[in-house]
């Protein structure tokens, strides 16, 4: 079994063992050490949700549903 955990330090990152691709507003809490550098051009990146198709708790249908429609107001779908 895999366990994950959500390192606000981004200890990977600070210790120069990986690089991280993240939206703007994230930038107002990194790490001293750490800072945001933008792609120059402006990247496009896909962005894809994974659910199981059955058996979703009600969170999960709810957060779904708010994305798709966030996702049409932005024009993106």
């Amino acid at each position: 079994m895999r366990t994950l955990t959500f390192d606000l330090r981004y200890s990977p990152i600070a210790q120069g063992d990986a690089v991280a691709i993240v939206g703007e507003s994230t930038t107002s809490e990194l790490p001293g050490e750490l800072y945001w550098l933008p792609l120059t051009p402006p990247a496009n990146l896909e962005v894809s949700l994974l659910a199981r198709r059955h058996n979703r708790s009600a969170a999960v249908d709810r957060m779904l549903d708010a994305a798709a429609a966030i996702a049409d107001e932005l024009g993106w779908i």
